[in-house]
């Protein structure tokens, strides 16, 4: 059954709803946040409400798991924490997976599902792919922003080096091959380059939880038609493409997070 917290136990604001989805899949930035900003108020309150009427939530993002705890964890009050045990967040593109976990010592901790990043790479080939992705941006490097998450490596080439990127992506690709790294390139938005773990993608993570998380919770087989997925753009060659499943509403929001 899914967890409910105790009713008594939670602000008034929070007294469980009906809701028509059993499971609710959430992009981050764009969606329920502007692109690497802490979510709003308003959206936070939302989302608890949803957690406290039942509700189970991923939150799908190529944000790390530092940058969400900064983003949306901490800001939930102490008396919400228990909530979190409906929470699912699937970082690095879904390259790593956490839960909620109520602990009876320190309260509530998010846990750790499964971490492909530390068995898909070893020491060597981290050495190579950092070195590569440095060399293929070599002449602007001081001018754009490259973050290494471990289980994947984020390019962002921002609006003055944006014409570039299929250029660099050409560079990138010939580099992994080479050097037969199992390494993948997905775009998002116009400027950006993510280079993840072979067979790592947002739509792998919403079939884990699915049908790992939603149906065990549950106890039966989920109704395609009660599960929600929410990004900003569902672009042909985006990453939020491969969260779509057949039968589920589907809602795109444009890249307009206050809007949600």
């Amino acid at each position: 059954k899914v967890v409910l917290p105790k009713v008594e136990s939670l602000p008034l604001e929070l007294t469980p709803i009906q809701c028509d989805y059993e499971a609710m899949i959430f992009d981050l930035d764009g969606t329920l946040t502007d692109t690497l900003k802490p979510i709003s108020n308003i959206l936070l309150d939302k989302l608890l409400l949803l957690l406290a009427s039942g509700v189970l939530i991923a939150v799908i993002t190529s944000q790390g798991l530092e940058e969400v705890k900064t983003n949306i964890l901490d800001r939930i009050g102490q008396d919400k924490k228990p909530l979190m045990r409906n929470l699912y967040l699937y970082t690095a593109r879904g390259a790593q997976a956490f839960s909620g976990r109520l602990d009876h010592d320190t309260g509530v901790t998010i846990g750790e599902i499964y971490d492909r990043a530390k068995t898909d790479l070893n020491s060597a080939q981290r050495v190579k792919l950092r070195q590569i992705v440095q060399e293929a941006v070599m002449d602007v490097a001081n001018e754009i922003e490259i973050t290494d998450r471990q289980a994947q490596i984020t390019i962002r080439l921002g609006k003055k080096h944006k014409d570039r990127r299929d250029a660099t992506i050409q560079n990138l690709q010939r580099a992994i091959q080479d050097n037969s790294l199992p390494i993948e390139i997905e775009k998002a938005g116009t400027s950006t380059i993510h280079l993840v773990l072979a067979g790592v993608n947002k739509g792998e993570a919403v079939k884990h939880f699915l049908s790992s998380v939603v149906r065990r919770e549950l106890g039966k087989e989920f109704d395609p038609k009660k599960i929600l997925i929410v990004a900003d753009r569902f672009h042909d060659e985006g990453s939020d493409r491969k969260m779509i499943i057949p039968g589920a509403r589907v809602v795109s929001v444009g890249n307009k997070a206050s809007e949600l």
